[in-house]
């Protein structure tokens, strides 16, 4: 189901140059990637997709949770699996969109808040997750669900 924050994200869809796609590894991301795909072919906007790893958590329940690897070893284990699901989406872009993909660590929000920023998108789509108030401030949000 495709949920449109509100009408002004409607009408500011109308001059979209560069697009945001936010994947995080759930069932969410496909269909989010068709609506960011058919957004790009619509107004031959440059797409680029991240995908944002948080760092892991060495701290659960009552005390230190012994772990069989190491947190740098979790940290690219993530990045392994965010590079193949990157590689697969990249692989459904049509060859007359502009294409850019990158993985980066930190807090999903802020990190996405802070892209959005520097990289002067237009709109960001989002699967399945509430986009934090920082980036609905830049930038117009759609949250496929």
């Amino acid at each position: 189901m495709l949920e449109a924050l509100d009408r002004a994200t409607q009408e500011e869809t109308q001059g979209i140059h560069r697009i945001l796609l936010s994947v995080d590894g759930s069932a969410n991301d496909w269909p989010a990637l068709d609506r960011a795909i058919e957004l790009a072919v619509a107004h031959s906007a440059l797409l680029s997709i991240v995908a944002v790893i948080p760092d892991p958590k060495l701290y659960t329940g009552f005390g230190m949770m012994v772990l069989p690897c190491s947190p740098d070893t979790l940290k690219r284990d993530a990045e392994r699996e965010m590079m193949r699901l990157l590689a697969a989406a990249r692989d459904e872009v049509p060859a007359n969109v502009s294409l850019t993909t990158r993985v980066l660590h930190g807090r999903t929000g802020r990190t996405l808040a802070d892209l959005v920023d520097e990289g002067g998108y237009d709109l960001v789509v989002i699967s399945g997750r509430r986009p934090c108030r920082r980036l609905r401030r830049a930038a117009a949000c759609e949250v496929i669900r």
